[in-house]
């Protein structure tokens, strides 16, 4: 029986290395990659642009003209400029004042609410490990940071997230900071209480 599973061996390892060089052996005995030729054509250099031609025109000077400046000659040079009459302007009652109501604050807008009455919320989450106290050692470290970190259980897998906050751009601001900071690559999700 021992020597029938040895040959059984032999035999396979035979089939084997038969098949491997009907497969390789045409490739190594044939070289026609050795003979292809790549061939590229470049385009000619293109012909430089002709600018056209910038250079300024000569001026051609006008000559004076005749008798403007003796015109005014004879005519008297005034020293001071007389000043204009005041105008006597006429007294209106005054108005009354109008009462001025406080300004109302902008409202914020109302957040979405969900089937539970909640608002929407926004996570960021962190990690998914296989190790609670891993998960857990991580949750407490955030919080040791001053973030809003917490754990979910999904199947085998432990979640940590960083949140909720209500905007999801305000999410997206968190992440990026945790990625800065502590070197978290993390995603925006939904909250989910």
């Amino acid at each position: 029986m021992a020597l029938e599973q040895g040959l059984k061996q032999r035999i396979v390892g035979a089939v084997v290395l038969l098949g491997l060089a009907v497969i390789f052996l045409p490739m190594l005995l044939s070289r026609q990659d050795d003979v292809r030729e790549v061939r590229v054509e470049v385009p000619p250099m293109p012909k430089p642009a002709v600018l056209p031609d910038m250079t300024p025109e000569p001026v051609q000077e006008l000559p004076p003209a005749e008798g403007s400046q003796a015109e005014y000659a004879d005519q008297p040079v005034l020293d001071e400029v007389p000043e204009p009459m005041p105008v006597a302007e006429p007294v209106s009652p005054p108005e009354p004042i109008a009462e001025v109501k406080p300004a109302e604050p902008p409202k914020a807008p109302a957040a979405p609410l969900d089937n539970n009455g909640l608002s929407d919320g926004w996570s960021v989450q962190l990690a998914s490990l296989s190790n609670k106290a891993s998960a857990d050692a991580l949750v407490t470290d955030l919080r040791s940071k001053g973030y809003n970190g917490y754990s979910r259980t999904h199947g085998q897998m432990q979640r940590v997230f960083v949140g909720p906050v209500i905007d999801k751009a305000e999410a997206a601001k968190l992440r990026d900071q945790l990625q800065k900071q502590r070197g978290l690559n993390g995603f925006v999700v939904r909250f989910a209480p």
